[in-house]
Parts: C-alpha cells; sequence; structure tokens
C-alpha cells in the first residue's frame, strides 16, 4: 500500500513496515503457490508450528502464574499449581451445609457418649460390685460362703476374747451361735452344697472346742483368718475389699498383757486389774 506525502511536488509513496518473518512466510507461500516448491510449503508449515508453539508457549508461562492453565482450548484452573494451592489456603473456608453440621454433630456426641458409657463400666467393673456381677452362679456362691465364714471365724475371735466358753449349757452364747454359722458356710464351701449331720459334725470340729486349749484354739481362728482370705483372693477379691478383715484378738496370746496405771489425786498409783483397780506401791 502507498501513502501520498504532501508538501512536495512530486508524490513519494511510503511503504508500510512489515514484520520480517511476515516478508518471508508471504515469499514462502508464494514460491509455494506459484512455482508449487514443495520444500518452500513445507518450510512454511514449519515455521508456522514453531511460532504457534512459541506463542503457547508464552501464554502457559503467564497462565501458571496466575494458577490457571489451558485444557482443551479453555483456560481452567490448576489443582497442581503452587500458586493455585497457596490460593486456596488463604481462602476462608465456606459455611458448612446446617444439615450436615446436624448430623456431624449427632455422630460426634454419640462418640463421645459411647467412650463416657465405656469409661464408666471400665470403672465400675473395678469396683467391688462389678467384680460380683461378673462372677458366675458357682463363683458367686463361693464367695458368700467365704463371706459367711470369714464372719463366723471374727465372730468367734471377739466372743472368746470377752469371755465366752466354747460351750454353752443353756442356749447359745456368741461363740457357740458364730461356730454352727462357721460350720454351715464352710461346709458349703467343701462339699459344694448343703451338708449332713455327720459331715456337719466334722467340720464344727475345725473349729475351736472345748478340748482346745486356750493357745490351740487361737492357731485354728488364725489359720481359718489365713484360709479364708486366700480364697478372696483367688476370687479376685481382697480382704477390704469384701468388707471382712481378719480381727486382731488376744484371746491365746503368749504375749504379755501390757500393765496401765493411774494416778490420783491424793498421789495414790493404781493398777488395772479384772474387775477394777487395786493399790499397787
Amino acid at each position: 500500500m502507498a501513502v501520498a506525502v504532501q508538501g512536495s511536488r512530486r508524490p513519494i509513496q511510503q511503504e508500510d513496515v512489515i514484520d520480517p518473518v511476515e516478508r518471508i512466510l508471504k515469499g514462502l507461500e508464494i514460491a509455494s503457490n506459484i512455482y508449487k516448491v514443495k520444500e518452500a510449503k513445507t518450510e512454511v508449515e514449519k515455521i508456522k508450528a514453531e511460532a504457534k508453539k512459541e506463542k503457547e508457549t508464552s501464554q502457559n508461562i503467564d497462565l501458571a502464574s496466575k494458577g490457571l492453565k489451558l485444557q482443551d482450548g479453555k483456560v481452567v484452573e490448576d489443582p497442581e499449581s503452587s500458586v493455585f494451592k497457596a490460593r486456596l489456603l488463604k481462602t476462608e473456608p465456606k459455611e458448612i451445609n446446617p444439615t450436615v453440621k446436624a448430623l456431624r454433630d449427632i455422630t460426634l456426641q454419640a462418640k463421645v457418649q459411647e467412650l463416657e458409657e465405656k469409661t464408666k463400666k471400665a470403672e465400675f467393673d473395678k469396683t467391688t460390685e462389678g467384680k460380683i456381677q461378673k462372677l458366675g452362679a458357682d463363683a458367686k456362691k463361693r464367695y458368700d460362703d467365704n463371706i459367711m465364714a470369714a464372719e463366723a471365724v471374727n465372730g468367734m475371735a471377739a466372743a472368746l476374747d470377752k469371755g465366752n466358753n466354747t460351750f454353752s449349757v443353756f442356749g447359745q452364747n456368741d461363740f457357740t451361735r458364730n461356730r454352727a454359722k462357721f460350720k454351715e458356710a464352710f461346709g458349703r464351701m467343701q462339699s459344694g452344697g448343703a451338708i449332713g449331720i455327720p459331715e456337719g459334725k466334722d467340720f464344727e470340729d475345725f473349729a475351736p472346742s472345748l478340748t482346745d486349749t486356750k493357745e490351740q484354739a487361737r492357731e485354728k481362728l488364725l489359720d481359718f483368718q489365713r484360709i479364708l482370705s486366700g480364697r478372696s483372693k483367688t476370687l479376685g477379691f481382697t480382704p477390704e475389699e469384701t468388707g471382712v478383715v481378719p480381727l486382731s484378738f488376744k484371746y491365746g496370746s503368749k504375749e504379755k498383757p501390757k500393765e496401765e496405771f493411774k494416778v490420783l489425786q491424793n498421789g495414790k498409783k493404781l493398777k488395772k486389774v479384772p474387775g477394777g483397780w487395786e493399790e499397787v506401791e
């Protein structure tokens, strides 16, 4: 195209500025179309492909800097881009759907409740009541009989300490009543059920009797305290957990009882003796 330049006697034509690459391409196209030069056409296609590739590369670099990419001829977000990930981290979370939030809260509450119930059950299982509930029927019977026998042994020891005899002419005293209780409980433990009269007499003889000395009676009671405590532990209970701790008693002890004294206001010294106090020098 030519443009006339004013101000001169003779019009001067000025050509448009043409890109060198375009000029070459144009020339090659002419050579291809007019002269049917195969090599020229191939070169045209090659140059066009390189130009297109260079353009796409430049465009991709620009898109990548924005966290975007070309996909099927469209500009879309690129999840793998570091720019996209950084932008995503800065994006405030969207508000959760109320229904979804309610379901999540219900699920969370259920899990918390389940955990609390498991914790409570585990704590309860450690208690005496919890341990008893876990016993089988036979073990529960042995536990009850063991408690009954241990209480009876403590009862016999306490009765002897307060002066009861191992026999009673009229009715029963505290010792004979506890001995009968011991015979029943210990007999069931040994036989696994109800006991007959002959067996009952044998089990009764295990307890202190009229023919035993004080020391022998004491040893019998101490032996049974140890036996019954051991059986409680076999069932999984300490004497403290059963509530029946072996009683400490003095009957038949070889230890000399501690003497007790007191001084009156007039200066007289008294010593405690069975039935009261007596003056000592």
